[in-house]
Parts: C-alpha cells; sequence; structure tokens
C-alpha cells in the first residue's frame, strides 16, 4: 500500500491518507460509497487499474496452434470479467516447441497476481447442448470439441485472491471440458483464497457420447477462506478425471511437502460431485481442516448437490 492509493473492502472504496508502521489513515466512503461496518478477516483490495472485459483472453479455432506461451509476474485486478480465460474450440491445438526457461507445458501461468476479477461476469456460449452458463474465476480453461486435441496449462505460483460478485458463481480456477476435449493440468504453489465459490473446480458438460477428461495435478497449494469447496471435482456421463491431490512426502528440490494446505473453506474441503462417468482420484499427503465453515440455505449455489462424496 502507498498513499494516495484507493481500496476496496466489500462495496466500500477508501483512499490511504497516511501510513505508519503497519497503520494505514484512510478516508472513508469516497467515490460515493458508503462508510460501513466491516469484520475482522474482510479482505482489502486494490482499485487500480481493471478493464471491462477479461484481462487475459486466448482463443484458439479451427487448426490454430500455440506454442510455449508464456504469462508470467503480471498484476491482473479488477476486470469486469475473468482474469484470464482460454478457450480451445476444433482442431485448435497447444504444444511445446522452444519452451522459455522454467516452462514444462505449452501454456504457463506463472507468479501473477490475480486479484478481484469477474465483477460482472459474461455468459459465455458452451459447445453442447443447453443454454450459456455464466463461468468465471481467476483462471478459466475452457475446451471443446476435439477428441485429439488437448489443452496441456501450467498454473504455477499465483496468487489467485478474492474473486466476488454478487450475481454469479465464481472460482479461484475453472477447468471445464466438453465434446470429447482433453485438459492437462498441473497446479503447483498457488495461493487461492477469498473467492466467492470454490478455489478449483473442475466440470465436464454432460453429453451421453462425449469422451472428454480432464487429468490434474494440485500439489503445494495453499487453498483457503473459499466460500465454497476448497476443490470440487464434477464429473458427467461419458466423463473421466484423474485427479492428483498432493503426494506423501518432500521435493528434494525445495525440500516443501507435496500435500495441499485445504482450509477454512466455507463448504467441504474436497467435493466429489460422481455421475455416469467415473473419476480416479488420489489424496495424499495434504493438510485438510476447518472446512465447512458456511451454513449454506436452500437456495443457496453453495449448497452440497446429491449424489457426492465430501471430504474434510
Amino acid at each position: 500500500f502507498a498513499v494516495g492509493d484507493r481500496l476496496r473492502i466489500e462495496n466500500e472504496q477508501i483512499d490511504v491518507a497516511n501510513i505508519s508502521g503497519n497503520t494505514l489513515t484512510v478516508v472513508r466512503g469516497v467515490a460515493g460509497t458508503t462508510n460501513s461496518a466491516h469484520g475482522i478477516g474482510t479482505v482489502v483490495l486494490p482499485t487500480t487499474g481493471g478493464n471491462n472485459g477479461r484481462g487475459v483472453s486466448v482463443f484458439l479455432d479451427e487448426r490454430s496452434t500455440i506454442e510455449d506461451l508464456l504469462i508470467a509476474n503480471n498484476v491482473i485486478a479488477n476486470q469486469a470479467d475473468d482474469g484470464i480465460r482460454f478457450r480451445r474450440e476444433g482442431d485448435a491445438e497447444t504444444r511445446t516447441f522452444n519452451p522459455h526457461d522454467g516452462q514444462s507445458r505449452a501454456v504457463s501461468v506463472i507468479a501473477n497476481s490475480i486479484i478481484a476479477n469477474a465483477r460482472n461476469p459474461s455468459a459465455d456460449a458452451q459447445g453442447v447442448t443447453g443454454a450459456p452458463n455464466v463461468l468465471s474465476g481467476g483462471i478459466e480453461v475452457q475446451a471443446l470439441n476435439g477428441g485429439q486435441d488437448s489443452f496441456d496449462i501450467e498454473i504455477t505460483g499465483n496468487d489467485i485472491l478474492a474473486h466476488r460478485t454478487g450475481s454469479a458463481s465464481v472460482n479461484g480456477i475453472n477447468l471445464r471440458a466438453e465434446a470429447d476435449a482433453l485438459i492437462l493440468a498441473d497446479i503447483v504453489d498457488n495461493v487461492i483464497r477469498f473467492n466467492i465459490d470454490d478455489g478449483i473446480n473442475t466440470t465436464d458438460r454432460n453429453q451421453s457420447t462425449d469422451d472428454r477428461d480432464i487429468f490434474a495435478t494440485i500439489l503445494k497449494n495453499n487453498i483457503s477462506d473459499n466460500d465454497g469447496n476448497g476443490i470440487e471435482f464434477n464429473t458427467s456421463t461419458g466423463g473421466q478425471q484423474v485427479v492428483v491431490i498432493g503426494l506423501s512426502g518432500i521435493d528434494p528440490v525445495d525440500g516443501r511437502f507435496y500435500g495441499n494446505n485445504i482450509s477454512n473453506n466455507g463448504q467441504a474441503g474436497i467435493l466429489v460431485n460422481s455421475g455416469a462417468g467415473g473419476s480416479r482420484i488420489s489424496i495424499a499427503g495434504n493438510t485438510i481442516n476447518e472446512n465447512g465453515q458456511i451454513t449454506a440455505t436452500a437456495g443457496s449455489d453453495l449448497v452440497n448437490r446429491s449424489n457426492t462424496n465430501a471430504l474434510g
């Protein structure tokens, strides 16, 4: 924080007038907002920057190809829609040809601050049956139409924080596969906190002839203080998800445990919504505690769905 910054706490905006050590002197209720009470632990967000759409939007269609895409060391904050959105359709593909130093996947999202986006998300038409759904989050990955093609991504070392809106469910990370598509994702060493719905959410759109898949490796993340579930998996008819959530042991490179901290989320630490398809999920070496902090009402998006299994 710096003198002159304009910050947001819930719906109130404030200006920083002075800083002494860890104490900020502020002007309350600026920019036409109301001076109101806020609970201890309420997130304080910057209001600088922001676009009316997405921060970064990448769309691959037909026979287009992306090689060695690196999005690193950016501040992506206060967008009206997703912080970062990838959408792959048709025969488009991602591949590695000449990767940057430290890049291990065709698409790499590394060491970004992705904060307070999706305040007014737009409906994003999907490739299968049904009306458009509002899908939004800090990072949104949609892959559809193309059984031989995959979307290959690593999400590493990012702060994915405080994506909150009153009009739609907003997750820290969304992975969505449809119509024979495949997502390969490594989600490692991120801080995913204070989102209004789930920390991480995976979905495969329901269509009985699909052969869509989501393969995800989730290691060393701090997934906490989200209003929904820490991690939620949704598996529909014909879908197959293979997911590794933590591993036993210590990484010999950095001396850290492979497991995730999945704590203090509003609903389950890990929620698996099973369908007629199947999932193979390995859960090992994680700290999963103090979840279930929010009591959901009957009409809430946070109510656990039927045919589910919850951990923590």
